[in-house]
């Protein structure tokens, strides 16, 4: 933990994976390794040894940093130990094992870097930023740069179990055929607009996450014998256009984490995509869903006949964006006995939404954005363990039920440019709820609507927007100045 900054938020699933990566976590019978570290982080916050950033809607924690004093001994640690190395002299580090470089690589310091790595041919972790590779390094597992190094380049490094890499004025990223040589890797996550992938890619069985920025995978050839080759495979986060026939599902069984984007300016889009979508539920492990569609015109053809029973019992989380479902399929979403957490974005038509009993019976996290809810027919039993509730861009809602304040697990009321009477119905909730001393329950309420200003505030506002057009005049007066001196065939030259 002490390879990150000071004062650094870290990402819980980010340290984790380095720990899978290293090899510092052991195998137990029945239990993922990823689940192993995080019970070692917990007993890390537990001993106060690390404190915590964030939590998640289901208490787990989200991020986590650590006390100054902690780091410093870290450091120590690590220095004595000869664990890690961070940039301070760039002398000879044949004995290094593991490199650390924050601070951007000047081009004039590119050379001497260059020669310091081309020693440290032990190296088994290197993070750094703007300098290249100079020679493969053998026994490197944990790579984290950001450069304009190529794919091909980096791949060359045969040992790699954990891939982080941000290339220099990249939109797109093709990943070559050679990537399969790679066949301990265990994390890739290169962020670029568009990463294409080879559809060697299937054969790298001990894959366990991909986290691309956006990734397009082919579709996999027939798997041999019916054999399951991605069997490791936890999280695949932003595919694009991605297929999900039978035979995918069958080469990811075990994937819990999945988010789907379907934009057809991207490569591989076709309409029929969708008509795919009810193999997820035969995903069985699947527990987080993000589904997003974007397509010209905003008319998405994911509707519900294409989702019907798409959905795995195991679903804990679900994300829907852009996708034309009417409040009676949402149903079949409340029917999932795992679900903890919904987000609704852009996704449900129609005016009324009558929730059944006995549907949400564990939701404890539901977001609903901008859609046509006029009349919400809620109480408490409808959503009877609801922590938080987020409602945003509802510009038809006449109200939220008054019922919802009587939750006994609600926390907190989000109301963010909705109607007028939904935002003075929330004020009703807390009132009523403040008046029978419950003093836990939060509200955050964003107006879409300015506040009247009296007249000497508009007078003001006024005289302000005249002074800044004023100023604004003046500089266009000598920004076309500069503009004309430095056409071409002029020797003046913009000034600093």
């Amino acid at each position: 933990m002490g390879i990150f900054r000071e004062d650094r938020e870290i990402r819980a699933s980010r340290i984790i994976k380095l720990w899978v990566a290293e090899g510092f976590i052991k195998p137990k019978r029945a239990q993922m390794l990823e689940e192993i570290a995080e019970g070692y982080l917990n007993d890390l916050v537990d001993r106060n040894l690390v404190l915590v950033g964030r939590y998640r809607y289901n208490g787990k924690i989200r991020s986590c940093r650590l006390h100054d004093l902690i780091r410093d001994l870290c450091l120590k640690v690590s220095e004595k130990g000869r664990f890690f190395y961070a940039k301070r002299a760039l002398d000879n580090m044949s004995k290094e094992r593991r490199f650390i470089c924050h601070d951007f690589i000047k081009s004039e310091d590119v050379h001497e870097m260059s020669d310091a790595l081309m020693s440290a041919q032990l190296l088994r972790s290197l993070v750094c930023r703007g300098s290249k590779l100079p020679v493969v390094f053998k026994l490197l597992r944990v790579l984290t740069m950001a450069s304009d190094c190529s794919a091909e380049d980096i791949i060359q490094n045969l040992n790699l179990r954990c891939l982080t890499f941000q290339p220099y004025f990249r939109i797109l990223v093709r990943l070559p055929s050679s990537i399969s040589f790679i066949w301990n890797l265990q994390t890739l996550s290169i962020h670029a607009r568009l990463v294409v992938a080879p559809i060697e890619i299937w054969s790298l069985s001990q894959l366990r996450h991909v986290e691309c920025s956006r990734i397009y995978l082919p579709h996999p050839p027939p798997s041999p014998n019916d054999s399951v080759v991605m069997g490791n495979l936890q999280t695949l986060i932003k595919a694009v256009n991605l297929r999900l026939s039978e035979e995918v599902c069958k080469r990811i069984p075990n994937t819990n984490k999945l988010h789907l984007i379907y934009e057809d300016e991207l490569e591989g889009y076709d309409d029929c995509l969708f008509d795919h979508l009810h193999n997820l539920g035969s995903l069985h492990e699947l527990q987080s869903l993000k589904l997003v569609v974007s397509t010209f015109p905003n008319q998405s053809s994911c509707n519900a006949d294409r989702l019907k029973c798409a959905f795995p019992v195991s679903l804990k989380k679900l994300l829907l964006a852009h996708c034309s479902l009417d409040w009676n399929d949402v149903t079949i979403i409340g029917s999932l006995p795992q679900l903890e957490a919904l987000e609704l974005v852009y996704s449900v038509k129609g005016q009324r939404w009558s929730p059944v009993n006995g549907e949400f019976r564990r939701l404890r996290f539901l977001s609903i954005i901008k859609c046509d809810l006029r009349c919400w027919d809620a109480d408490s039993s409808h959503f009877p363990v609801l922590k938080k509730l987020r409602l945003e861009g509802l510009k038809h809602l006449e109200a939220i039920p008054l019922d919802i304040g009587e939750i006994p697990t609600l926390e907190m009321i989000s109301v963010v440019r909705c109607s007028e009477s939904a935002e003075i119905s929330a004020m009703k909730i807390k009132e009523e709820e403040e008046s029978l001393g419950n003093e836990g329950l939060q509200f955050q309420i964003s107006s879409r609507k300015h506040i009247p200003k009296t007249h000497t505030a508009a007078k003001r506002d006024y005289e302000e927007h005249q002074m800044t057009s004023e100023t604004l005049r003046r500089w266009t007066e000598a920004a076309k100045m500069v503009i004309y001196k430095t056409l071409p065939g002029s020797t003046d030259y913009l000034p600093n």
